[in-house]
Order: structure tokens, then sequence, then C-alpha cells
């Protein structure tokens, strides 16, 4: 399903469920102060919340269907990632569709995005800390090849999961695994 898009649109992406630990009103607070272009995907308890403090450069889709997240992840010019997850899918569904990620650094992140390779990665969790991300991502943006972002997505793809997991399986099924040594 993740296409790579021939051509950009001239905004970020932040997609998820609309939900405190998600941390999305960092993201509308950091775009407000610098004017540029978020677009909000998803749905949740902090809609009404999040859209009482969002500034007219950002917009709220709402939840949408899966063609048009397809479409949205290959054409942002990067995912912004601020919620603290154990690891979040989504930064690879971006990667897997060509574009970086901008994240907090810390939990399943640090997993998944690599500093100035991937992504860029910010602490504290903040506004600030943010908004100096994305103008760091804007330095080196042209850096971030989009083949290399998908090939890197693919080391986490379920097939590889399966295969590693077989063979840790295999492996360890192969030596001694009893406490009290082999049994008879």
């Amino acid at each position: 399903d993740f296409k790579i898009a021939d051509q950009l649109g001239d905004f970020y992406l932040c997609f998820g469920q609309l939900v405190f630990y998600k941390r999305v009103d960092i993201a509308i607070r950091a775009f407000n102060a610098s004017g540029r272009r978020l677009v909000v995907v998803g749905q949740g308890e902090q809609d009404a919340d999040l859209r009482k403090i969002a500034g007219p450069n950002v917009v709220f889709l709402g939840r949408q269907p899966h063609d048009k997240v397809m479409e949205l992840l290959s054409t942002c010019r990067a995912l912004v990632f601020p919620g603290l997850e154990d690891f979040g899918i989504i930064p690879l569904e971006a990667m897997a569709s060509g574009r970086p990620v901008i994240a907090y650094g810390a939990g399943g992140a640090l997993e998944t995005v690599i500093d100035g390779k991937t992504g860029i990665l910010f602490t504290p969790q903040t506004p600030e800390a943010l908004e100096q991300a994305v103008v760091r991502f804007e330095d080196i943006e042209r850096d971030f090849e989009p083949m290399t972002l998908r090939d890197y997505a693919k080391q986490f793809d379920k097939a590889v999961f399966k295969s590693r997991l077989q063979a840790f399986i295999d492996d360890h099924m192969s030596q001694d695994v009893s406490p009290m040594g082999a049994l008879p």
C-alpha cells in the first residue's frame, strides 16, 4: 500500500488518535508559532480542545479512509510524531512512503528513527524543541532520500519479523534450555 509520491505537498502531517498522550497539542503550538502548514488526521477525545488552540495554518481532516491516509503519508514534507510511544507504527509507515519523521526522542522513536538519517529527534517534549527540530529538518531536508527511507522501513516488515522470530526460536530450541541440564 505504501507508495513514494512523485510530488510533495507543502505541509507536515500529524496522524493518529487525538488523545492526550499523543501530544498533538505540542505540534499545534509549534506550528502556530512558525506559521507552517500542519495537517492533522484522526479523531478522539481531544478533538474539540485541539481545534480551539489551532491557528489558521492547522487543518483538521478528521478520520480519513485508508487510501487518503496513504496519499497524505507519501506527500507530506515529514511526519510529526510528538508523543511518547512504546513503539509506534506510524513513523515506519511514513518511512515506507519515503517520508522522514520528526519525533520526540524517547520511547519507541529511538528504535525506529535515526537522527539525521531517517528523521529528526527532538527533546525536551515542548513546542519550542519541536519548532527547532523542524528548522533543523528544513536545513537538511534534501538529504532524506525516499528510497533509503523505504529500504530502512523494510527491516520492520511483518515477513522479516516472522523470519527473525522463527530463527530465534530455532536457535534456542537447539540449545540446552533446561535449568537442570539436558533432560533424559
